[in-house]
């Protein structure tokens, strides 16, 4: 399947890599495995990465993911205007390139690895939906390609499907627990976990400052965090991670949305769903996107209230359409006889 991207990174004397703005595990992680990759297959070419991020402190807790311990392998100082090959990582869009747009579309070929809902963009499109992360594609690409996964790597990957299926909770499938499973013996996965679970006090002084509200007799939540209430509590941007699982995980909550405020006044929304409910439709109308019908996201530069005034009709019809599953049948019990193997 990857069979053309691997000729291409082997003839290439340039390549570009791309994530997408305000990188998280998996859009860092999958870039990071392909700079190593792509060193692999073509040793003599030269290799930058580049990711259009606001803060620095976004990037603090991935500074692992680097050589030097710093982020300052991303955006190079001797960056070229053209590149033989561009890759874009964990990008719905082109737009989410950011600042790098120009230059990724400069190069003689463009591709893209992702398992969002994707506008194909580029010249090679690898798309994968039923993936639970780009980390999962590139883990697919390392196999196909017979290449043995280092202890780097596989937490890096491990990592990047953690923070992609909120400690798998969604977006899961038989093949994301053999990779883990995979995974799990090569690298420390008690250490990964350590490094991404790091929940602050003041985290928790912003879980508690941040407003609230249940709607349709609990079903949805929606989480609004203000640029004013991070500032109060000490928090960063970064303590903001997570809230839409977070009101996904309260008893009865089928949907869950949390609004966040960036400092240049825009509003990021997370959402997610539980059971059959889907975000899709919610994601779409307000020009999001979505990895599967429990996850998605968009931007707005309206106030929540109004966003949220306007999705309240959908909601409320697709609540009418998929009534809250209350199960009666214990799944932890059977009436099933034991017997051996045959």
């Amino acid at each position: 399947m990857y069979n053309k991207l691997v000729k291409q990174v082997k003839n290439a004397n340039t390549i570009a890599l791309f994530t997408h703005m305000n990188p998280d595990a998996d859009g860092l992680g999958s870039m990071v495995v392909g700079k190593r990759l792509c060193q692999f297959a073509n040793p003599n070419a030269k290799v930058d990465m580049f990711a259009d991020y606001n803060e620095k402190e976004l990037l603090g807790r991935y500074r692992y993911l680097f050589k030097s311990n710093s982020h300052n392998e991303l955006d190079p100082p001797n960056f070229l205007d053209k590149y033989d090959l561009c890759i874009a990582h964990d990008c719905a869009n082109e737009k989410r390139l950011g600042k790098y747009l120009s230059i990724f579309k400069s190069g003689k070929v463009t591709a893209n690895v992702d398992h969002h809902d994707n506008d194909k963009f580029a010249l090679l499109n690898y798309i994968n939906t039923d993936a639970s992360s780009t980390c999962e594609m590139m883990y697919d690409i390392i196999n196909a390609q017979n290449i043995e996964i280092t202890r780097g790597m596989a937490a890096i990957l491990y990592g990047g499907v953690i923070t992609d299926t909120g400690d798998f909770t969604h977006n899961c499938t038989a093949h994301t627990h053999e990779m883990i499973s995979n995974l799990y013996n090569i690298a420390n996965p008690q250490r990964v976990k350590e490094i991404f679970n790091d929940s602050t006090p003041e985290g928790m002084k912003l879980l508690r400052a941040c407003d609230m509200d249940f709607y349709f007799d609990n079903r949805l939540v929606i989480i609004k965090v203000s640029q004013d209430q991070i500032r109060q509590s000490g928090a960063k941007m970064r303590d903001t991670y997570g809230m839409s699982d977070r009101g996904a995980a309260i008893r009865r909550v089928d949907i869950s949305m949390a609004f966040v405020e960036s400092e240049q006044g825009l509003w990021h929304c997370s959402l997610r769903a539980n059971g059959d409910h889907s975000i899709v439709d919610l994601a779409r109308m307000n020009g999001g996107g979505h990895s599967s019908h429990r996850v998605g996201a968009f931007t707005t530069n309206r106030h929540p209230d109004e966003a949220i005034c306007n999705m309240l009709p959908l909601i409320e019809h697709l609540f009418e359409r998929q009534p809250h599953y209350i199960g009666k049948e214990n799944p932890f019990i059977d009436d099933q006889p034991l017997r051996t193997r045959e």
